[in-house]
């Protein structure tokens, strides 16, 4: 394989550059057009003339907005990368978007290009699409296509772009110009162009840099809307995403955003493909419309792309390159045209890596194609690299040299100033974890979520809950006669199976109180079966109690009260949070404990009212309640279906 890359000026230049290469048409032969000029006409006369000199040639070509010659990226010009193969087949295909889907179009481009599957033989797709809306649904259906119907065969290449419409628009609108996408057969602004490669002894290899590194905690998306193939992310960690800016950048990102975070995209892992999220409009409502899909609960870290790091990053592709047991013999990059926004010097030095590996060409797009384990995917903010050669493994096979950084220091201090920043964060990260289960392990979790989003009082009426009192028979009599260590380790097994129970029915433990448990239900989270879900709860209490009695603790008992009614709950203290409960219902719960039977479930009369027929009872009738008078009162025997009558 031989690879030839060179400005295109005009037609007289290009017969004279052909000449000079001895370069003659042929089915062995592709041409990439990358155009920095986004003109219809141009773009036809500058297809018919290569077709003219190099006949029954494949072509593929997209406009740009910035074309790359080995380690230079240019301005609104062309190159044209000629590479000759001496074994391998082209075969280009164009495929207009009329009224097709996308996806329709990937799977008729991908037949096209690979009519037949060659499983002996090596075979790579470069495909450009046409892009306007960065949050354009087309290219993904393209990409999900063509996997659908060749999963097996590599993917390289990116989204069309247009220089003048990317820097007036970027961090403007998601319409970021016409584009055009092109073969010998002619172009389209609406649609895909693709070639495949395919022979014997063909080596491919694709890479992918993205070069910004994480920092700071990380986040989780709390709201998101999609939005085409982007997301409309309201807020983030409960916090409306642009206020997530000028939180953690200050005033004078927030106020310039979105250009202002281009700088800060959010990082996210899919794959083990780290995938970098742009911002592109802010709305009045302080939510940002992203040109990546989302999710809700997906977890988010800001990246920064210090050029030191991104250019190290290169240098270790270049070498793991450079290190292959052949020689590369052409090199395509398709590298993110934010990227020079973002980082202006850096879009030509992570080229100097590569600069003496193989001849190498390409272009800044509008999202870049890679192939992960499970999907074809457009990402960006990238740079990705195809690197091909025919030539076979040599024993004597001289490994290039890659150029050292000349800010080797500053990169190595950036990555140790990076790693530390990251590890400070990785453990407060871990504190937080650990004081929020602490939390959660004293207050419900709604409540909780309140008193860290800065709910200093939390107090509510509740018109229907249920509240549940066991308490251990004769337990002070016997801490009197044990060892206190044997005492709390006895309790704190029988309170952990209670705190089991708590889980699988759905309920609030509120507290201990010495060898007294007490549970609610409905509150802070109502719902309509909660005294079905305490009086199940009782039960498995008693059948808790019997396990270990019979496992030689014949001295424990329990009794356990049940009533059902309306009560107030809220957080009581500054220093050691306490969620409680008040209220004639929890009185009259308590009540039903102490004067209840061992071994048994006292309930109120409202309880057995409100459980009905589902649950089997017997009537102990009217009982004297201290503080309330005479109470018709009942014991909970089983639930019906589970009860021998």
């Amino acid at each position: 394989m031989e690879t030839f890359n060179f400005y295109y000026e005009n037609p007289e230049q290009l017969r004279a550059e052909l000449a000079a290469r001895k370069i003659a048409g042929g089915p062995g032969l592709l041409v990439q057009v990358f155009s920095g000029i986004a003109d219809e006409r141009h773009t036809a006369q500058l297809i018919q003339t290569i077709r003219q000199l190099l006949p029954e040639t494949a072509i593929l070509g997209a406009t740009t907005a910035g074309e790359i010659l080995d380690d230079q990226v240019s301005d609104q010009r062309v190159v044209l990368s000629i590479a000759r193969f001496r074994n391998a087949r082209v075969r280009s295909a164009l495929a207009p978007c009329d009224k097709r889907s996308m996806r329709q179009v990937g799977l008729e481009m991908a037949a096209a290009l690979l009519p037949e599957l060659h499983e002996k033989e090596q075979k790579v797709f470069v495909v450009f699409a046409s892009g306007t809306d960065q949050t354009d649904l087309g290219t993904p259906d393209l990409l999900r296509g063509i996997y659908e119907s060749r999963p097996d065969v590599p993917l390289a290449g990116g989204v069309a772009a247009n220089a003048i419409g990317f820097d007036e628009n970027l961090g403007r609108s998601a319409d970021l110009g016409v584009t055009y996408v092109f073969t010998e057969q002619g172009l389209t602004a609406r649609g895909a162009a693709g070639a495949c490669i395919v022979g014997p002894g063909l080596q491919i290899h694709r890479d992918v840099n993205l070069g910004w590194k994480t920092i700071g905690k990380k986040m989780r998306i709390t709201r998101v809307l999609a939005e085409g193939a982007g997301s409309r992310v309201f807020e983030i960690d409960g916090l409306p995403a642009a206020q997530v800016y000028r939180k953690y950048f200050g005033d004078q990102v927030a106020e310039g955003l979105p250009l202002t975070a281009i700088n800060f995209p959010f990082i996210v892992r899919r794959d083990q493909l780290e995938i970098a999220a742009t911002p592109i409009v802010v709305y009045e409502d302080k939510s940002i419309l992203y040109n990546e899909l989302l999710m809700e609960g997906e977890s988010i870290q800001f990246g920064f792309g210090e050029p030191g790091l991104v250019l190290n990053e290169s240098m270790r592709i270049a070498r793991s390159i450079a290190d292959y047991p052949h020689s590369i013999e052409g090199m395509f990059v398709y590298s993110c045209a934010t990227r020079r926004r973002q980082l202006d010097h850096v879009a030509a030095s992570e080229l100097k890596p590569f600069h003496n590996i193989a001849p190498m060409s390409g272009f800044l797009t509008g999202g870049e194609f890679f192939r992960t384990e499970s999907e074809n995917r457009i990402i960006r903010q990238t740079m990705t690299i195809l690197s091909l050669s025919e030539a076979p493994p040599a024993p004597d096979h001289v490994r290039p040299e890659i150029p050292e950084a000349a800010e080797s220091k500053s990169i190595d201090s950036m990555l140790a100033i990076q790693t530390l920043v990251q590890r400070m964060t990785e453990e407060l990260e871990e504190e937080q974890k650990r004081s929020e289960n602490l939390l959660l392990n004293v207050l419900p979790g709604s409540i909780a979520a309140r008193l860290k989003a800065g709910d200093t009082t939390i107090a509510e009426r509740f018109e229907d809950a249920s509240v549940l009192f066991a308490d251990l028979v004769g337990f002070t009599e016997l801490s009197s006669r044990h060892p206190p260590e044997e005492v709390v380790r006895l309790l704190s097994d029988i309170f952990s199976s209670f705190d089991l129970l708590v889980e699988k029915h759905g309920l609030e433990k509120i507290k201990t109180i010495g060898d007294a448990y007490m549970v609610a239900g409905g509150i802070p989270d109502p719902v309509a079966d909660h005294a079905a879900r305490c009086a199940r709860m009782a039960l498995d209490m008693l059948e808790e109690i019997e396990r270990f009695r019979a496992g030689g603790r014949s001295f424990l008992n329990i009794r356990v009260g049940l009533h059902r009614g309306p009560i107030v709950a809220g957080v009581l203290g500054s220093k050691k949070f306490a969620y409680d409960l008040w209220g004639d219902t929890v009185n009259i719960a308590s009540r039903m404990e102490s004067s209840g039977q061992p071994g048994r479930v006292h309930v109120s009369a409202a309880v057995q009212r409100s459980l009905g027929p589902a649950f089997v009872f017997e009537e102990r009738g009217e009982i004297q309640v201290k503080g309330k008078g005479l109470m018709h009162t009942f014991f909970l025997l089983g639930e019906r279906s589970a009860a021998v009558v």
